[in-house]
C-alpha cells in the first residue's frame, strides 16, 4: 500500500494529509508503526489546499468534509469567498455552497451526508428550512421515496405553509398535496 502523507503540525505532531482510510485500516489491524511520506512544513492554508487536492479524483471526500475545510479557511483563515474559490480552483458558488452546509444544516443531516446517505443538492435545500425541521423534512423524504424535483417542492411548500398543523399534513403525504 502507499505510505500516508504527512506534514509536521508543531510541536513534535504530525498532520495527516492524504490516507485517512489507510491509516484507518492499519489502526483496526493494531499496527503501531505506518509508513509515511514527510512533506514540508506548510502554513495552515495551505494544508488544507494539499488535504482537498489528495483526494480528488477519486474522491475520499464528502462534500460536508468539503464543507468543513471551506468553513476553517473563511472563520479560522479569515479568507473571504472569493480568495477561498481561487486558492481552491473553485467557482465562488461552489465555495458559498460549501459555507451553507457548514453552517445551516443540522449535525444529524450532516452525518448522513458524510455517510453518502444524502445528496449534498438535496442537503443544501433543506438549508433553507430551521435546524429543528431539517431532520423531520428528510425523514419524510425519504419515507416517501420523493426524487430530487418532488423533494424541492415539498421543502418549498413546507416553507409556504402557515400552520403546523398543515406542515404535519404536508410530510404525512407529500405526493397527495404536492399533486
Amino acid at each position: 500500500p502507499m505510505p500516508l502523507r504527512v506534514a509536521p503540525a508543531g510541536a513534535g505532531q504530525y498532520e495527516l494529509i492524504d490516507g485517512f482510510k489507510r491509516f484507518e485500516r492499519w489502526r483496526g489491524r493494531g499496527l503501531e508503526q505506518v509508513p509515511v511520506v514527510l512533506e514540508a512544513p506548510r502554513d495552515k492554508t495551505d494544508q488544507m489546499v494539499a488535504l482537498l487536492e489528495a483526494n480528488r479524483p477519486p474522491k475520499t471526500l464528502s462534500a460536508m468534509d468539503e464543507a468543513r475545510v471551506v468553513w476553517s479557511l473563511r472563520h479560522e483563515q479569515g479568507l473571504g469567498p472569493k480568495t477561498i474559490a481561487s486558492v481552491l480552483g473553485r467557482k465562488p458558488h461552489w465555495v458559498y455552497g460549501r459555507l451553507t452546509l457548514a453552517e445551516q444544516l443540522c449535525e444529524p443531516l450532516q452525518r448522513k451526508v458524510d455517510e453518502g446517505s444524502l445528496r449534498p443538492t438535496l442537503a443544501h435545500a433543506l438549508c433553507g428550512l430551521g435546524a429543528d425541521d431539517q431532520p423531520e423534512v428528510a425523514s419524510a423524504i425519504e419515507q416517501h421515496r420523493l426524487n430530487t424535483a418532488q423533494a424541492k417542492a415539498l421543502i418549498k411548500a413546507y416553507l409556504l405553509a402557515e400552520t403546523r398543523p398543515q406542515r404535519r399534513q404536508l410530510l404525512q403525504d407529500p405526493l397527495g398535496i404536492l399533486q
